[in-house]
């Protein structure tokens, strides 16, 4: 994901000359990167001042020099294919930081909320349709007059269109929350109007069904489609809960005009991108782009469950391409 320089590294001044690593940290989507020169104090910048360094600060570069010591911001790669919510700000931010999204997805935060913790979601009159998947709880959204509750451990809770609104915490433990974003053009917005309808539901296992793998995979594979298509007012497409069996796996394939993420909530597997293989478990967050090949394979012995979260580009017929590898043979790279 990155190339760390480790000479000729140049300040303001222009200067250039040998540094050491100091201080490795991520950030809201910046890996912050100190070097020192000599006996000079490292910098440290909080994520909070991004906003204000990012017009003077370009990405890759060494912008800022004191007492000896150069600074280097770099954005996280648009590559980035992975992360776990435990490396992510708690208090809220970008799964994936810098991510340039190729579908009208405008929005995928997280948020670690505490017990009774509200966080306020500025909507109003927003052109975007947007939706919550909380793990670990239950969590009640407020927009104007309405209220909803959702049901305790793993859900999701999708609108209200064009209104502002709050999410709660109502337990006495931490539930995380993904917050999604996708925009509406004109049309699907004069459609869908001030909408204050909210459609809430769990990830039940029950309601899954049990079938040979797809994609070309092994072994067994439960699935739902929790929300299809006609269930949006915005191109999100698919909201799915899936469990792979010991053994299983999603096949090596790619979507044209898609995006998707997966989020795994149990168990542990190997997951591929673009012929990559990495190690995922409870917590880990994926992120697989247009014509990006992926899969995912469970070595067992436990079963591993996980949700995606899939966006199609506008006015594009998405599509599926199988490439014939049921990825058991993979090791880690």
């Amino acid at each position: 994901m990155l190339g760390i320089v480790g000479s000729g590294v140049k300040g303001l001044s222009g200067e250039s000359g040998d540094c050491s690593l100091g201080v490795l940290k991520m950030l809201a989507g910046i890996v912050v990167l100190t070097v020192g020169f000599g006996a000079g104090p490292s910098l440290v910048v909080a994520d909070h001042l991004w906003s204000i360094l990012k017009g003077t600060i370009r990405s890759g570069n060494t912008r800022l020099c004191t007492s000896g010591t150069a600074l280097l911001l770099i954005k996280v790669s648009e590559n980035m294919k992975h992360v776990h919510i435990a490396e992510l700000n708690r208090n809220g931010g970008a799964v994936f930081g810098g991510r340039h999204f190729e579908t009208p997805w405008s929005v995928f935060d997280y948020w670690a909320l505490e017990p009774r913790d509200v966080r306020k979601v500025l909507g109003d009159g927003a052109m975007c349709e947007q939706g919550f998947v909380y793990m670990g709880g239950a969590v009640e959204v407020t927009a104007g007059p309405f209220r909803e509750r959702s049901e305790s451990g793993s859900g999701f809770i999708i609108g209200p269109v064009g209104r502002e609104c709050a999410l709660e915490n109502i337990t006495d433990r931490v539930v995380g929350a993904f917050h999604v974003c996708v925009e509406l053009d004109e049309a699907q917005m004069q459609e869908a109007g001030r909408d204050p309808i909210v459609n809430v539901g769990a990830f039940d296992r029950a309601a899954l069904k049990w079938r040979d793998a797809i994609h070309g995979g092994s072994g067994q594979i439960a699935t739902r489609h929790v929300l299809k298509p006609e269930d949006f007012r915005s191109s999100w497409t698919f909201l799915d809960h899936a469990i792979l069996s010991a053994g299983g796996s999603v096949g090596y394939h790619y979507h044209d005009a898609l995006e998707e993420s997966f989020v795994v909530t149990a168990g542990e597997g190997l997951m591929t991108i673009d012929n990559e293989t990495f190690e995922v478990g409870q917590g880990s967050v994926t992120w697989q782009g247009i014509g990006q090949g992926h899969g995912i394979y469970n070595p067992g012995p436990e079963e591993l469950e996980f949700v995606r979260i899939a966006v199609a580009q506008r006015d594009e017929q998405y599509t599926t391409i199988d490439l014939h590898d049921d990825l058991s043979s993979r090791g880690l790279t």
